[in-house]
């Protein structure tokens, strides 16, 4: 639960800035930053809490 709330504040920081690249209508930027936010964090569960928790990190 502490890691989801250390990193609460750079998710919604993400999420602004792609949104406010859609409001000046550069799609592009804000679809890169999307996808790779998604990226990172998918990446990093998957590969980071087995390591650390074992099985049950994956569950």
């Amino acid at each position: 639960m502490d890691w989801q709330q250390a990193r609460s504040p750079f998710g919604a920081t993400i999420t602004a800035t792609g949104i406010f690249f859609q409001a000046i209508g550069k799609p592009t930027p804000a679809t890169v930053l999307s996808l790779s936010r998604q990226i990172v964090y998918l990446l990093s569960a998957t590969l980071l809490l087995p390591m650390a928790l074992g099985v049950e990190g994956a569950l």
